[in-house]
């Protein structure tokens, strides 16, 4: 995948709150590991971005199954081949936006877990006052790290026993 431009416009707050989720990460201890291999290992742009797809696939799967993440991530790309890029991940952040991140506050919610929620609120008044300034977020390789990191964090929390 080629960096893309993310043109936040009339999506600023919903893309403040939404990239604000991954916040939850801080209350637990296994985050650390995680995002330091995930930012740091050595891996091919394609290897990237591959781990960033299966990751998205499977961490949507939580919300609406395998089947519905999926049919999901194909309407995306429909969505991107007709309309483009910013259409396609417009399209995503809407979805972000009513579906996954008040799921992925619920999981937290039902595991008890009070201090990610916490980071998780602070991180969203901060992002929401930084989007003001913000018109575009590059959409490469780096963020794409950062949700493998996440997803593969949520996991092993969500796990736990």
């Amino acid at each position: 995948m080629v960096a893309v431009a993310f043109h936040l416009a009339h999506l600023r707050p919903v893309a403040a709150v939404v990239a604000a989720h991954g916040a939850t990460d801080l209350g637990s201890w296994r985050w650390t590991p995680r995002y330091a291999l995930c930012c740091i290992a050595p891996l091919p742009h394609f290897a990237v971005t591959g781990a960033f797809v299966a990751s998205s696939l499977a961490h949507f799967a939580e919300d609406v199954e395998v089947d519905g993440s999926i049919a999901l991530h194909s309407l995306a790309g429909m969505a991107t081949l007709l309309g483009g890029p910013q259409v396609g991940l417009e399209f995503m952040m809407i979805y972000l936006a009513l579906v996954h991140t008040p799921m992925h506050y619920a999981r937290c919610w039902r595991q008890r877990r009070w201090s990610a929620l916490a980071f998780a609120a602070l991180t969203t008044a901060f992002a929401l006052y930084v989007s003001q300034y913000m018109d575009v977020v590059l959409i490469g390789h780096a963020l794409q790290r950062i949700v493998v990191a996440h997803v593969w964090t949520e996991w092993s929390v969500g796990n736990e026993s």
